[in-house]
């Protein structure tokens, strides 16, 4: 089964995309970008919940998504605040930034 793509529809700070599938039956799927990218900064929190001096190497092979994607991720993440390195990349760890109301 494989994808064509139908329709791309852009908004500020989302991006939809219209898939057809082509097979037995298939109705196109919506695949909201920014849900995907927040579903992914979920996954890579709690990997560091679990474990603070996890790798993005094993982020990456955990979550199934490129080392890049991962790099990216995380540098939106310290840009917003959320996410802070402490330490060298071998042998430092993860800390994440709580919210004060």
């Amino acid at each position: 089964m494989h994808f064509q793509f139908s329709s791309m529809h852009v908004r500020e700070n989302e991006m939809t995309i219209v898939r057809d599938f082509v097979g037995a039956g298939s109705k196109p799927a919506l695949v909201p970008r920014e849900k995907t990218r927040i579903k992914t900064r979920e996954k890579i929190l709690d990997l560091i919940s679990e474990d603070p001096s996890v790798s993005t190497e094993e982020m990456s092979k955990r979550i199934g998504i490129t080392k890049k994607g991962i790099e990216w991720q995380i540098m939106r993440m310290k840009k917003e605040g959320i996410l802070q390195r402490i330490g060298p990349a071998k042998g430092g760890y993860w800390k994440t930034i709580e919210e004060k109301s």
